[in-house]
């Protein structure tokens, strides 16, 4: 009897520069496109537009980035930070949110989310796991302490809400991963990105970056750990205890909910 494939909800949160977007598509579907191959099945909710459905009735769900930071309280995000804040509270469903998707995890569970006065953290950027981010289910794996990935954001996770584990960060971003409980994670940086994105999105923010512009762009390398880390979150949701998903027969591909 052949498995059924897991089934993976993309929460997507927001939309990306229109230029950018025709290019490479949007949030979504560069999680559709670096994890191509691993078998899942893939739901799209976009809650901006409509509340999240219930997560249980999936294998995985992953938490997009936006455009608007959470402190500016957009009328979808306290649906957004309930189903979060459930999903942290019950552990059933593994549960990684992206960049926003870390800030609105830490934020519905107490933590505080800032603009950085260090300004923009984007391009291929370096993180440092601490011990407890070496022996993750995620992000662990080895020993080596420094990882790369890339990244784009200039809010930060001033504070975590107490549950949390920081599992790696950075000088510009002190909290660059954590985990709630056994099978939530957030991440500051994009483990979906390529460089090639990376680099639409450097020559779209060109005034807003400055100085900061050469730099970033002659920085810019390729990050394979990132869509490992997702590969390894798909394995998750399709490994017992974690499996949520009714047995059912799912079209192939991507279906838009909402």
């Amino acid at each position: 009897m052949t498995a059924t494939p897991p089934r993976i909800l993309v929460l997507k949160t927001g939309t990306t520069h229109a230029g950018t977007r025709r290019r490479y598509g949007d949030f979504d579907r560069w999680f559709l496109d670096a994890l191509r191959g691993s078998g899942a099945h893939f739901d799209v909710r976009d809650v901006t537009a409509a509340p999240p459905p219930c997560l249980d009735r999936h294998d995985g769900v992953l938490v997009t980035g936006s455009p608007v930071g959470v402190y500016e309280r957009p009328d979808w995000l306290d649906a957004l930070e309930n189903a979060l804040r459930e999903a942290a509270k019950s552990q059933r469903t593994p549960l990684l949110g992206v960049c926003f998707g870390a800030q609105a995890l830490a934020s519905a569970l107490g933590g505080q989310v800032k603009r950085n006065p260090q300004g923009w953290e984007i391009g291929t950027i370096q993180v440092r796991r601490t011990p407890e981010g070496c022996a993750d289910p995620l992000l662990g794996g080895d020993n080596e302490e420094a990882l790369t990935f890339q990244a784009t954001h200039q809010d930060f996770i001033e504070t975590l809400p107490d549950e949390a584990l920081v599992l790696a960060g950075n000088d510009t971003s002190p909290v660059q991963a954590f985990r709630v409980g056994a099978r939530v994670w957030g991440v500051q940086f994009h483990p979906e990105a390529t460089p090639a994105i990376l680099e639409d999105l450097i020559r779209e923010r060109r005034e807003l970056l400055g100085p900061a512009y050469c730099s970033a762009l002659e920085g810019l390398s390729p990050t394979p750990r990132g869509r490992e880390l997702l590969m390894r979150f798909v394995q998750l949701g399709c490994t017992p205890p974690y499996s949520n998903a009714p047995e059912t027969t799912v079209a192939s591909g991507a279906r838009r909910q909402g």
